[in-house]
C-alpha cells in the first residue's frame, strides 16, 4: 500500500517507526519497515521507547546501520539528557518532544541547545504535538524532488 502512495508522491518519509517494549516482534517489524525506507529512499522517524530509553535508542541506530540506512536520512525522535549526545554523536538528527507538563518542558530543552549548541544546533528539531514531519525534514539535493517541496529547508 505505502509502494503504491509513493508512486503518486504522497508519502514523504517512513515514521514513526521503531521500538516500545523491545521485542522480537517489534523487531521484526522495524526492520521490515527500515527496508521498505531504504528500498523507496525515504527519510526515517524513529520512535524511541519511553522504557530503558538510553538502550532502546542505541539499539534503534544500531539496527538502522545493519539495515543500511544512512544516518544522515533519520530523525531519532523524542530524545532526552541520556540519549541526545550518542544521537548527534552518530551523524543522526536529534528530534525532542516539547510536552511542558509531562516529558520535555521548555526550561530543559533551553539547557540541552545550550549544551549542544553550535553546530549540533542545526542537527536538532524540537517540535510539539503532530505537526513535527513538516518542521524536521531538512531539503537535501539527492532526495526525490516529490519529497523536497514537503519538507521545511534548514541547513547543517
Amino acid at each position: 500500500m505505502v509502494t503504491a502512495f509513493r508512486a503518486q508522491g504522497g508519502v514523504v518519509a517512513i515514521g514513526e517507526i521503531g521500538y516500545d517494549e523491545q521485542t522480537e516482534l517489534e523487531d521484526k517489524y522495524f526492520r521490515a519497515q527500515l527496508a521498505l525506507a531504504r528500498d523507496l529512499q525515504l527519510p526515517v522517524m524513529v520512535h524511541t521507547p519511553h522504557r530503558d530509553k538510553k538502550r532502546g535508542t542505541s539499539r534503534s541506530m544500531d539496527v538502522c546501520e545493519e539495515m543500511g540506512i544512512d544516518p544522515s536520512w533519520v530523525v531519532i525522535d523524542h530524545n532526552n539528557e541520556e540519549t541526545v549526545a550518542e544521537t548527534l554523536d552518530r551523524g543522526y538528527w536529534a528530534g525532542f518532544s516539547i510536552y511542558p507538563s509531562t516529558k520535555m518542558g521548555n526550561a530543559r530543552m533551553v539547557e540541552l541547545l545550550k549544551q549542544y549548541g553550535g553546530i549540533a544546533s542545526s542537527w536538532i528539531a524540537p517540535a510539539t504535538g503532530a505537526s513535527r514531519i513538516a518542521s524536521v525534514w531538512p531539503r537535501r539535493r539527492n532526495w526525490p524532488a516529490s519529497t523536497a517541496s514537503t519538507r521545511t529547508s534548514f541547513t547543517r
